[in-house]
């Protein structure tokens, strides 16, 4: 292990526990020693988030966790070109006994990017043109070991200039163990960012929220709070229109998996 992976796996110890979505001075501290550490080992790009994929093998990110393209190019990518991206792409082919990938990407591998898709390949030239032009992608199913059945996997392309694939390649393990430990630290935020959740809850939804995962009723919480039970309503009502939830137990589940409790 090198002595800048030893640094970034002690900073990722979860002294407060997972960082939340809302928490964004947390998000942005912990990945921002990620880049940190990429810059330490020398991967000039990395690309990170997680995804949905479609019936039709498709794939769909609603933003990168994280990136270092220029924000119009992540902007055309999400809307226009992530349903052909072969690192998303071959998510398709993860199974319940390979639920974790690592691959080639960029110009040198055209011809297998071609052969698995052909309408891959002006998506990795156009990333080309961003300076991910070669290097090595790592995906997986954000729900561990078993079969993806979620359809929701996470992704990380460590790419840079013509010449960085050997050194990359090379580093791999060392980038799959930072990798993991980023994803244990900001699960909760890539969570939200498959499911497209990008609204804030107020102080006082959050109270709600809580007081509704400990199993309290309406004219309980109400109590707690000092409000009446109409103004209880109202916030739970919020609460299922924010976090697009059918019931107010599908909204307290979403509340914990984004780190909001």
């Amino acid at each position: 292990m090198s002595p800048h992976l030893a640094a970034f796996l002690t900073s990722m110890l979860p002294r407060r526990g997972k960082v939340g979505v809302q928490d964004i001075a947390g998000r942005d501290a912990v990945i921002g020693a990620f880049y940190r550490y990429l810059d330490a080992v020398g991967v000039a790009h990395c690309n990170f988030g997680g995804f949905r994929r479609s019936g039709d093998g498709g794939a769909y990110a609603g933003s990168f966790s994280g990136s270092r393209l220029p924000l119009p190019f992540q902007e055309e990518f999400t809307e226009e070109l992530a349903g052909e991206d072969y690192v998303m792409r071959k998510s398709a082919q993860l199974t319940a006994r390979a639920p974790v990938a690592r691959f080639s990407i960029g110009l040198p591998v055209l011809d297998e990017v071609a052969a698995f898709n052909p309408a891959s390949v002006p998506v990795q030239q156009e990333c080309a043109r961003h300076g991910i032009v070669e290097g090595m992608a790592l995906i997986g199913d954000t729900s561990g070991a078993g079969p993806p059945h979620r359809g929701r996997f996470f992704g990380f392309v460590f790419a840079g200039e013509r010449g960085s694939g050997g050194h990359i390649t090379a580093l791999m393990p060392e980038l799959e163990l930072a990798a993991f430990a980023l994803l244990d630290r900001v699960a909760p935020v890539l969570e939200a960012q498959i499911d497209g959740f990008s609204r804030k809850l107020t102080p006082r939804e959050q109270d709600v929220l809580s007081w509704l995962a400990e199993g309290l009723q309406r004219q309980e919480i109400a109590h707690r709070l000092g409000i009446s039970v109409p103004t209880v309503d109202l916030h739970a009502a919020n609460l299922k229109r924010k976090l697009d939830a059918l019931t107010l137990a599908e909204a307290v589940a979403k509340g914990i998996r984004y780190g909001l409790i």
